[in-house]
């Protein structure tokens, strides 16, 4: 990891017994680029039952920083028996615009592709409108791949745009990007 932050952080796998610390954690921040922006500690509670956070799909690590008693972020990685896994990076607002997110990025995409051999590809999907997660993805070596008009929808029921980048196992090998094929047919 680069940065001044970087080298602060600690990725600690999250304990499926310590539910009550991650319903505590999610549900006492404000998540304003998720569909739910303030889930309340049931319906996190429903989504661990789920298997949101761990499972033979899932996967989820704490960030920590040194200067912090509780966590700063979350990870969560997902569909992961499927060669294209999924991320999603959780941030607390009081820590936010500080290189955390560009940080966990990078700490997964190297975890994954170390750890997990049969994912080919690791995927991100944001809003369009959440310009500081596109900025890291970008950083981080991620190519935006999809525009999806009126896709993604928010607490009041209204859709927005939302976009979808992705990072090749053989372009973090290599260090290559390989280009998006745009105008393939009509």
């Amino acid at each position: 990891m680069a940065g001044p932050v970087a080298h602060r952080l600690s990725f600690s796998p999250w304990d499926p017994a310590d539910v009550d610390r991650l319903v505590q954690w999610v549900a006492g921040q404000t998540w304003d680029n998720y569909v739910t922006r303030r889930p309340s500690p049931a319906i996190v509670r429903r989504r661990v039952a789920a298997g949101h956070y761990s499972g033979p799909n899932c996967a989820t690590w704490w960030i920590g920083h040194q200067d912090a008693d509780q966590p700063v972020g979350l990870v969560r990685l997902h569909d992961l028996q499927d060669p294209t896994a999924l991320f999603d990076v959780y941030v607390c607002p009081a820590w936010r615009g500080q290189g955390l997110g560009l940080a966990a990025v990078r700490w997964l995409t190297r975890h994954v592709f170390h750890a997990y051999p049969a994912v080919s590809r690791l995927e991100a999907q944001t809003r369009a409108d959440n310009w500081a997660m596109r900025v890291v993805l970008r950083r981080a070596g991620y190519v935006k791949e999809a525009h999806h008009r009126a896709s993604w929808p928010t607490e009041s029921g209204e859709l927005i745009a939302s976009v979808g980048y992705a990072m090749l196992r053989q372009d973090f090998e290599t260090g290559q990007t390989t280009p998006v094929d745009w105008d393939d047919a009509p």
